[in-house]
C-alpha cells in the first residue's frame, strides 16, 4: 500500500509514483495519466512539486492533498473574495462529507464533470 494508515504517503515513494505514470504515460501513450506537460519532468521537478505540497516539512504527503492538487491542477486560483466564500461556507476548519459537500467553492464553476452513459455510479 502506497499511504499509510494515517493516508500519508512518502514523499520519495510519492516521485516514484509520479516518475512511473510518467514513464508510462511516453512510452505507452497512456491516455487519462498525468497531464501532458508533465512528461518531460526529470525526477528533480517531482521533487520541487512533492516537496511544495509537504508544508510542515514532516517527509510526507497527505494522499488527498496530492489527489485534490492534480484535480485542481487546472482551475482558476481563488480570488480573497472565493477563499472569504468558502470559509463562511465551511465555518470551521474540519468538516464532515455532509458538510463539505454542501459547501461553496470556487472551483465548481470549471471543474464540473458528467459521468459517461455507460458508468456505473457510486457513492463518493
Amino acid at each position: 500500500m502506497l499511504a499509510d494508515d494515517q493516508g500519508l504517503i512518502l514523499n520519495r515513494k510519492a516521485v516514484e509514483l509520479l516518475l512511473r505514470k510518467a514513464a508510462n504515460s511516453r512510452s505507452l501513450g497512456d491516455v487519462g495519466g498525468l497531464p501532458k506537460e508533465w512528461s518531460s519532468f526529470t525526477r528533480n521537478d517531482f521533487e520541487k512539486l512533492v516537496r511544495n505540497l509537504d508544508i510542515n516539512n514532516s517527509g510526507s504527503i497527505d494522499h488527498r492533498v496530492l489527489a485534490t492538487s492534480c484535480i485542481l491542477l487546472k482551475s482558476d486560483l481563488p480570488t480573497d473574495k472565493d477563499i472569504d466564500a468558502m470559509k463562511r461556507s465551511l465555518q470551521q476548519l474540519e468538516v464532515t462529507e455532509d458538510q463539505f459537500l454542501a459547501g461553496e467553492f470556487w472551483f465548481e464553476k470549471s471543474e464540473n464533470s458528467t459521468d459517461r452513459g455507460y458508468s456505473i455510479e457510486f457513492p463518493r
